[in-house]
């Protein structure tokens, strides 16, 4: 490693690890702020309280690394700016590429280490912040429960046993009703079914069996095979939904095998595959910025101060909004899941590109 990389790195990690700490504690503090009457009105104990906060501490994170990386390094050349030795360098022949890239190769590392806590920390810690928030704040009734691919439903005086199909539970297999007498609690109807369709009329059950019990005696009163057949049911695939994951509280290998078996069945995954790829290159975000804002900030270090902030903040607000934005485009179908992330990045590079080959062909480089 050059010297003179080996001299960023040293310049730029200390301003990392003051920086990223800083952005998430900022953070915090204005989600402390929002929610802590809300927690003292629900009577959550304190210990609660704190563990909500320590499994949001991921998703946070996750959340700032692109911005924490993108100031870090505009920072660092700020620092290097105001003691002249951006100057310095350039003027004994250091190319930008030199100090640029350790800062690249530490926001990819950076990134690595994120894409690491996605995968094995964020999904589980954002699932367990948002049943503290949802049942012990807000109350909400827990009618399920998602285990091992089945979801397990208490609905109006029935009990619901199945597997979703898709993504919005308008689909299910291997399904299993029972609805109970509401005065006797005794099962009064049982359907056992292959497949289940919402459709207009109610649920259309598949190659299965209806049986019909006295729920007072207990007794079996009629059972009929049938291959289609509607019934007039009160839960809607909006109530199953409340209950199954949303993909964001899934690890990217949950998200891998649901693409997969929901393509196998024919059915879409939209919004599986745009969080998949969100979750996959958005840490590559705060690189990708880093790259657009250097140009400006290598060749003009007199005016780093004030144009490299007010750049790097201003191309943080548009790439978010950019960004989220494809991301609804893709979770609809309307591009494909991986071109809003891409579209993103590619941008950001691309803008990069052309502020370096304008100063070149101005003669600043």
């Amino acid at each position: 490693m050059k010297i003179v990389s080996r001299y960023i790195l040293r310049s730029q990690i200390p301003v990392f690890f003051l920086v990223f700490p800083g952005l998430v504690g900022l953070y915090l503090l204005v989600e402390l702020a929002e929610k802590l009457n809300d927690f003292r009105d629900a009577g959550v104990h304190s210990s609660r309280i704190v563990l909500y906060f320590l499994a949001l501490l991921p998703q946070i994170a996750f959340e700032l690394l692109p911005l924490a990386v993108l100031l870090s390094g505009v920072l660092t050349l700020l620092l290097l700016a105001r003691n002249n030795e951006l100057t310095a360098m350039r003027s004994v022949g250091v190319r930008q590429e030199s100090v640029l890239l350790p800062m690249l190769g530490f926001g990819a590392m950076a990134a690595m280490a994120m894409l690491a806590l996605q995968w094995s920390v964020v999904p589980q810690s954002t699932s367990l912040y948002q049943q503290i928030w949802h049942q012990e704040v807000k109350k909400s009734a827990q009618k399920g429960v998602l285990k091992a691919g089945q979801l397990f439903f208490h609905g109006d005086n029935a009990i619901w046993v199945m597997k979703l199909d898709s993504s919005d539970a308008r689909h299910l297999s291997d399904v299993h009703y029972m609805r109970f007498d509401s005065a006797t609690y005794g099962v009064r109807e049982e359907i056992v079914a292959k497949e289940a369709e919402l459709r207009e009329a109610g649920w259309l059950f598949k190659k299965g069996v209806r049986i019909v019990y006295d729920p007072a005696k207990e007794e079996r009163l009629e059972i009929a095979a049938f291959s289609e057949k509607v019934f007039a049911m009160p839960e809607r695939p909006e109530d199953f939904n409340t209950v199954q994951k949303p993909p964001v509280e899934l690890g990217m290998w949950e998200l891998w095998q649901g693409i997969h078996r929901l393509r196998s069945m024919g059915y879409d995954a939209f919004e599986q595959e745009s969080v998949l790829w969100s979750s996959i290159l958005y840490p590559f975000l705060g690189i990708a910025l880093l790259w657009a804002v250097f140009p400006v900030m290598f060749t003009r270090p007199r005016a780093a101060v004030t144009l490299g902030l007010a750049l790097a903040l201003l191309l943080s607000f548009m790439s978010w909004g950019m960004w989220e934005f494809l991301l609804a485009l893709c979770k609809t179908g309307r591009i494909p899941a991986f071109s809003g992330p891409v579209f993103s990045l590619l941008c950001l590079w691309g803008l990069g590109y052309w502020i370096e080959r304008r100063n070149k062909r101005m003669g600043v480089l």
